[in-house]
C-alpha cells in the first residue's frame, strides 16, 4: 500500500477525528476543512508527547500515524527528502538499532520511532 502523507493544514476533519479531535461545523471552512483557527488552536498538541522524527540530510520533522492500515500520515512539514526516507522506513528499508545503542544527534539520514508506545526509540538509518 502507498503511502499518503499530510500536514496539519491538509488533513481532512475525519484525519483530525481518528486522532481524537472534536471537529464541527464551526471548525470547518467554506470548503469544508478545517479552519485556520482551528489548526492554530490544535497543532501544537499534535507533537506534544514525544512525538516520532525523520531526517534528511540532517533536516528533522516530526510525523506521526493517522491511519497505519489505510496508509494515512502526518508530518509536520513537507519535505521531499524527508517524506523519502519515511517511504523507505515503510518499505522495511535501513539497519536498525535501539537508541540509545545509536547516537540520535549523529544521525543524517534515519528515522525514530516509538509510535506512541513507551520511551524507547527504534532508530533506522540509512
Amino acid at each position: 500500500m502507498k503511502a499518503t502523507f499530510y500536514t496539519p493544514e491538509t488533513m481532512l476533519p475525519e484525519h483530525w477525528r481518528i486522532l481524537g479531535y472534536s471537529v464541527n461545523s464551526e471548525d470547518l471552512n467554506e470548503h469544508g476543512m478545517p479552519s485556520e483557527d482551528f489548526i492554530e488552536r490544535h497543532e501544537h498538541s499534535l507533537w506534544e508527547s514525544d512525538p516520532d522524527y525523520v531526517r534528511a540530510d540532517g533536516y528533522q520533522i516530526c510525523f506521526r500515524e493517522i491511519d497505519r492500515e489505510q496508509g494515512l500520515w502526518l508530518v509536520s512539514e513537507e519535505d521531499a527528502e524527508c517524506i523519502d526516507i519515511l517511504n523507505r522506513w515503510l518499505n522495511h528499508e535501513g539497519d536498525n538499532s535501539l537508541f540509545p545503542k545509536c547516537d540520535w544527534e549523529k544521525c543524517e539520514n534515519a528515522v525514530a520511532y516509538r509510535g506512541g508506545k513507551g520511551y524507547v526509540y527504534s532508530i533506522t538509518i540509512f
